[in-house]
């Protein structure tokens, strides 16, 4: 009776915000779902064969087809998630008369997942800054109309366009790769926890698992915000005085305890968490990658970072100050101390990444070091302005959640700093931290640096090292 009556609420409340927001997507995101459509479209007519890590994927689901369940390729280091999905898909596919079961076509016919889950990301982006629930929950001073209690019209599409057109993100639209279904699955559970949908949470949690081993992390965070709303705990110090209630609101989220107790049995079972190719990526102390992720704060959202500097100058106070300090103190001390070069940054030049820190840091590894400084301090500041509207208590759990996915790593892959990114700007979007001239700006960043990607993706192939076709890729 309990369930029903909380559904049923759920329900209510998201059928309201949908009575105001008809159920159909943003025309603005619409153009960038539709965006993402035409890049797939370039994508299997330029580039028809699997390509860089779409050939492991590719080849799983090809096995799962063929009915071969127990077959299992050792280079693959994530769950199958993404490949049972492919299965379905690819069966839908040929029982519309899509895909007539050739397999040289199984690339482009899986890839077409790539823009219905960014369409699902977008939804939910829409759907998650547009929540009462989730303004209640992040937001400390929430841009919100006081007779609706959502964010103004007039500016989400905008906001959430800004998140949408993440280079990180966009790109993979047109590739078969698990970023996308594993941002979905995440954005989903935020939004059912906050909601008490507590099946969907639970087998969105699992399915986000099954897609990326780190994504525990990000469930058990998205936990941690709606456990965080029910007990009314805002701030970090109030953190502490607030323990046995967490703890018993935490007990009685029975979803985040089936998905712990499934992936620490999983754990248990496989002798860890990687299950391929262990050598290549077993858990280091990495600190540097939180420099890495400041970077990206500073390239990608060039503007708020340049607000939150003029800030700090023109309003210096004894925190930020100190803040600064210690970031600059803790940046030196990683790049010094911890700088790690992966042999797989050796080894291939087809990642924008790979290829700048082999020009770069091999041949000028001083200046490496003296320009990340400066450069991710600049990206500090562009955070912490993302940020400044939202609970202490929510950022400490984001921040700690970045802290845990990203340090044990010993490779810089862009793709890794996806979540963090996104969920900052969503708590960005809500609180209204970030104003409309900002999104437009960055929105029309993004499209300048996705058309170049996308460009030298298509247009600007080259021979890679071992005699192969390379195209420049995130």
């Amino acid at each position: 009776e309990r369930e029903a009556t909380v559904l049923l609420r759920c329900q209510g409340e998201v059928g309201a915000a949908r009575g105001r927001h008809p159920p159909m997507l943003d025309p603005i995101l619409a153009g960038a779902v539709l965006a993402s459509c035409l890049w797939l479209a370039c994508v299997n007519r330029q580039v028809p064969a699997s390509y860089m890590d779409e050939e492991f994927h590719v080849g799983q689901t090809r096995t799962y087809l063929a009915g071969n369940w127990t077959e299992w390729d050792p280079k693959i280091t994530t769950p199958p998630g993404l490949y049972v999905v492919g299965v379905a898909w690819a069966r839908a596919a040929a029982a519309a008369h899509v895909w007539s079961g050739e397999d040289a076509a199984l690339a482009a016919v899986l890839r077409g997942l790539g823009p219905a889950f960014y369409y699902v990301v977008t939804e939910l982006l829409m759907q998650v800054v547009r929540g009462r629930r989730v303004v209640t929950a992040v937001a400390s001073a929430p841009a919100v109309s006081p007779r609706s209690g959502f964010i103004a019209d007039s500016s989400s599409g905008v906001h959430v366009l800004s998140v949408a057109t993440f280079p990180f993100v966009f790109f993979f639209a047109g590739l078969y790769y698990t970023d996308l279904a594993s941002l979905a699955a995440v954005l989903g559970v935020l939004y059912a926890a906050l909601y008490d949908c507590t099946a969907a949470a639970a087998a969105l949690g699992l399915w986000g698992v099954t897609l990326r081993q780190t994504n525990l992390v990000w469930v058990a965070a998205m936990y941690g915000v709606a456990i965080l709303k029910d007990c009314h705990v805002r701030h970090v110090e109030d953190v502490l005085p607030a323990l046995p209630r967490l703890l018993a609101a935490t007990a009685r989220r029975g979803g985040l305890v089936a998905v712990l107790a499934a992936c620490a049995a999983a754990g248990w079972v496989n002798g860890g968490i990687v299950l391929g190719d262990k050598g290549n990526h077993a858990a280091v102390f990495h600190p540097t990658q939180l420099v890495y992720l400041a970077v990206i704060f500073a390239v990608f959202y060039p503007l708020s970072c340049i607000e939150g500097a003029l800030a700090a100058v023109r309003r210096p106070s004894a925190a930020t100050c100190t803040l600064l300090a210690a970031w600059g103190a803790f940046a030196v001390y990683c790049l010094k101390e911890h700088l790690i070069t992966h042999p797989f940054t050796l080894a291939d030049n087809r990642h924008y990444t790979f290829y700048l820190w082999r020009r770069l840091q091999l041949a000028q590894p001083s200046l490496v070091r003296y320009v990340l400084v400066p450069v991710s301090t600049f990206g500090v500041c562009g955070a912490a302005r993302l940020v400044r509207r939202t609970h202490t208590a929510v950022v400490a759990l984001l921040a700690a959640a970045s802290a845990i996915t990203l340090i044990p790593s010993p490779l810089f892959e862009p793709r890794y700093y996806v979540v963090p990114v996104v969920l900052t700007l969503v708590c960005a979007c809500v609180a209204g931290a970030v104003t409309r001239r900002e999104a437009l700006a960055h929105v029309a960043w993004h499209a300048v640096v996705n058309g170049a990607t996308m460009y030298l993706f298509l247009a600007r192939p080259f021979t890679a090292p071992d005699g192969s076709v390379g195209r420049f890729m995130w």
